[in-house]
């Protein structure tokens, strides 16, 4: 594990331009931190972010990227389209962080 922790939030509503901006976001921090991306207020993933994630993945391939606080539903369908393949994929409420981890996501200071 990194030292550094890179948090990304992703929005409400998760599509192409959106995911686009978070796959930037992970590009810059891979091999300089461990990723997060924070899916706790996301409610809806388009078919074409998902097609980007699984696509970057690729080119991320010797880096963990964590997809946490991902909702039930949205959950399921990253399992089913094979989104959990490549990527850690962590339901809410079910979610194990290292120390420290947790807190960051809920916004409080180290």
């Amino acid at each position: 594990m990194l030292n550094r922790v890179s948090i990304i939030r992703a929005a409400k509503e998760v599509d192409h331009g959106v995911c686009k901006q978070i796959v930037r976001r992970m590009e810059e921090a891979v091999g300089k931190a461990d990723v997060y991306v924070d899916f706790y207020d996301t409610v809806w993933v388009d078919s074409k972010a998902i097609g980007l994630l699984l696509g970057k993945k690729r080119k991320l391939a010797v880096s963990t990227v964590h997809l946490v606080r991902v909702n039930t539903n949205i959950a399921w369908l990253f399992e089913h389209v094979g989104v959990t393949l490549f990527y850690d994929v962590c339901e809410l409420g079910k979610c194990t962080f290292p120390p420290g981890i947790e807190r960051q996501l809920n916004g409080e200071m180290q």
